[in-house]
């Protein structure tokens, strides 16, 4: 018969053996066969009842607290393993960027030569236009390892000699002083700043930059070494009287008798001088006489100062409507040199500061030398110097023109170029231009870029287009000089080229051809700029010149044999103008 397992019985927690039963007989037998090993298996019954006491009095509680402590001292310890793997890999990342570096240096030094230059505009994906510090401009690629987002206009590179491609990008040339500057307190008494920004109302901020630069102006010769209230409030008071006098002139006829007829009549009367000062804001006579007269209205206010600053062709306007004041013999003069003009209750000229300081002693009793003292250091101050005055007039009157010409550049808030122009190896005086950009920003980009001499040729990608060494091809007696051919040796019959293509549409009839010394494109149609540009000689604006009128004067004189000049005249360097 089949026999069945069954389940032996517990004793005091100990297990038996299972017995096996003979369903149809007796199990005497098999009891007796496995006698012996139920008594070897009791034997180990003491110890474990013991293990099972044990456990029994461990609680469950207890043993998960244990396991709770294990496993967060295995977490504590993963922990501290994560932080010292991820101090090893940022230091794994560290020493391969230093491997990285000294493996280019090495290059850098192993290479044939390098050539140190400035990214002007990128091209495409993997060209960018560079400017090498020794003047070319190069198209150029990079290496792979170079990072191209960094390389914006502006960016200093190095670049390979021998293969012409960016090697690295290098830092920007700061001057070292410049991270050891600090702001320090005096301790000299507040500065009530709100105060000096309502006097600095309407002002940009150069003008600001300038109030500051005065105050400390103002600390220097009080022999201090901070700067206080009342410095600031000096120097934009300065600011504002000379904002003032710089203002642009009104040249028309009938404005300007009607505004000064009843007040010269009055001044007239009381013995009052009024001296009206003319000149350009680049010209440094001018400026020595514009502080001549600034101090003899301190020193004696029966002197009373009218100066205006003025741009070239404000200028060239002045000369043309006052020629009855001014004498026929001087008026060549003012045309060639940009002397000032003096005038005397809109009467009386004044040749040079040679005859202004002479006028000067005759009605102030003051000698020569008093005048150039207190126009160098001060009328309160001319006394006390030991320096020759002259000098020093001449330096602020240098410092004073410069300043001023940059002032109205950031006012004005359009671009400029210049031209060099040669005529039969002579180099002529630099040509000024100022681009109305907010009127044609298309237009002045274009001519911008052939300043610069970064267009590129569509014919030939290497190739870059620019002004530099480009004829002047055509010359029309009283009305205009034209230049500007870039693809047939400044013929003026070659193709046209331009920043955009070929040719680019027309943007702005907004500025007339009414004056002289006004730029324009050329073109053969409607929508057909390219390259070649023309100057006004007559009048005849999207672009306007505002120094160097007389270069293109010359120009224009120039023997012409079918309106070509008989004479090379070239453009011989150009630029933009920062």
């Amino acid at each position: 018969r089949p026999l069945r397992a069954l389940p032996s019985r517990s004793n005091e927690g100990t297990h038996r053996a299972p017995h096996w039963v003979d369903r149809g007989g007796s199990t005497a037998s098999k009891r007796e066969s496995e006698g012996s090993g139920r008594r070897k298996r009791r034997r180990a019954t003491p110890d474990a009842r013991t293990a099972t006491r044990t456990a029994m009095s461990t609680s469950p509680e207890e043993e998960r607290a244990a396991v709770l402590n294990a496993f967060k001292a295995k977490v504590r310890e993963h922990r501290e393993i994560e932080s010292r793997v991820k101090s090893m890999r940022e230091n794994v990342k560290a020493l391969v960027k230093e491997y990285n570096k000294t493996e280019d240096d090495l290059k850098a030094l192993q290479s044939v030569g390098q050539i140190i230059g400035e990214v002007l505009r990128q091209l495409d994906e993997d060209r960018f236009i560079v400017k090498a510090s020794s003047g070319p401009r190069y198209v150029v690629g990079c290496r792979s390892k170079v990072d191209k987002t960094k390389l914006v206009s502006g960016t200093r590179v190095a670049l390979d000699m021998t293969t012409l491609t960016i090697m690295r990008n290098l830092p920007r040339e700061v001057d070292p002083t410049v991270y050891h500057m600090l702001h320090e307190d005096a301790g000299k008494g507040d500065i009530d700043y709100e105060s000096i920004v309502k006097l600095t109302d309407g002002v940009n901020g150069a003008d600001i930059r300038n109030v500051c630069t005065e105050a400390g102006v103002f600390a220097i010769r009080a022999d201090r070494e901070y700067v206080v209230e009342e410095d600031f409030m000096k120097a934009a008071r300065k600011l504002a009287e000379t904002k003032k006098l710089e203002s642009k002139m009104d040249y028309s006829k009938a404005v300007v008798q009607t505004k000064q007829l009843h007040s010269f009549g009055a001044m007239a009367a009381i013995g009052s001088i009024v001296c009206e000062l003319i000149g350009l804001l680049r010209d440094v006579h001018f400026h020595r006489c514009r502080l001549l007269l600034q101090e003899l209205s301190v020193l004696h206010p029966q002197f009373l100062p009218r100066l205006h600053g003025v741009m070239e062709m404000e200028f060239l306007d002045f000369l043309a409507t006052h020629k009855q004041q001014i004498p026929k013999e001087h008026r060549q003069r003012h045309h060639q040199t940009s002397q000032p003009v003096l005038l005397l209750n809109q009467k009386h000229y004044l040749a040079d500061e040679d005859e202004l300081i002479a006028f000067a002693v005759t009605k102030s009793q003051l000698s020569r030398q008093d005048i150039l003292a207190a126009a160098a250091f001060g009328a309160h101050n001319h006394h006390e110097q030991e320096q020759d005055p002259d000098v020093v007039l001449q330096a602020k009157a240098e410092a004073a023109a410069k300043e001023s010409l940059f002032r109205y550049r950031q006012v004005a808030g359009n671009k400029f170029v210049f031209l060099d122009f040669e005529v039969n190896g002579i180099v002529l005086p630099r040509v000024e231009l100022e681009l109305f950009h907010r009127t044609c920003p298309r237009t002045c980009d274009n001519f911008i870029a052939f300043c610069e001499g970064t267009v590129e040729d569509e014919d030939d990608g290497r190739k870059l287009l620019g002004y530099k060494g480009n004829d002047v091809h055509r010359i029309v007696r009283g009305g205009w000089i034209q230049a500007g051919d870039v693809t047939n040796n400044g013929q003026g019959d070659g193709a046209s080229r331009c920043l955009y293509g070929r040719h680019f549409a027309d943007e702005s009839f907004a500025i007339s051809h009414d004056s002289i010394g006004v730029l324009s494109m050329a073109n053969t149609g409607p929508h057909t700029n390219g390259s070649q540009f023309f100057i006004t000689l007559a009048p005849q604006q999207w672009l306007d010149r505002k120094k160097g009128m007389h270069t293109i004067q010359t120009i224009g004189s120039l023997e012409t044999r079918y309106e070509r000049p008989l004479v090379p005249c070239r453009i011989v360097d150009c630029g933009r103008v920062e």
